[in-house]
């Protein structure tokens, strides 16, 4: 294994670590109020640390598994790729970045790479040959665990923009 999946790899472990000790380091319980009570804003809270700390340990599941060439390595780096992706979207779309031109271009060259990656995952022939099209799965623990990471970020994100809404309104 080598090449462009390497980096792949060394890429999506590394992102992985330094968001997590990034939001660490700027953690905020305020960033998470939304108007809607201190629970909500714990909620929020506790759904962004389960993101984040599940996403780096979805990160370290798919580098063990490609390195260990099990058939679940392609969907599980796929896995990763496409929840970042929703959240990042999800980001946008809601409004919740509004006003931090910083956020907004991060989130947007997050999602260009995104894009870019899981194109490369479906036509590598590097990753063809090391996991055959006909030999990938996923497993069902597995997709239970990804819905344990996303769900409720997403749940919150969803919540946010809808309470936004309601006060446009209001």
């Amino acid at each position: 294994m080598g090449g462009w999946l390497k980096f792949f790899l060394i890429i999506m472990g590394i992102g992985a670590v330094l968001s997590l000790v990034l939001h660490a380091i700027r953690f905020n319980i305020y960033a998470y109020y939304i108007g809607m009570g201190h629970w909500m804003t714990v909620l929020g809270a506790v759904s962004d640390w389960l993101l984040f700390a599940g996403l780096c340990v979805l990160a370290g599941y798919a580098i063990l598994s490609f390195i260990g060439k099990r058939p679940n390595s392609v969907a599980l780096a796929r896995a990763y790729l496409i929840i970042v992706l929703s959240v990042n979207l999800l980001n946008l779309l809601s409004g919740l970045l509004a006003g931090f031109p910083p956020a907004i271009l991060l989130a947007v060259r997050v999602i260009a790479w995104g894009i870019i990656w899981l194109v490369f995952l479906s036509m590598s022939t590097q990753v063809k040959e090391l996991i055959a099209p006909g030999t990938r799965k996923m497993y069902a623990w597995e997709i239970v665990r990804l819905a344990i990471i996303g769900l409720p970020a997403v749940m919150y994100i969803g919540i946010g923009f809808m309470n936004r809404l309601i006060q446009s309104f209001a």
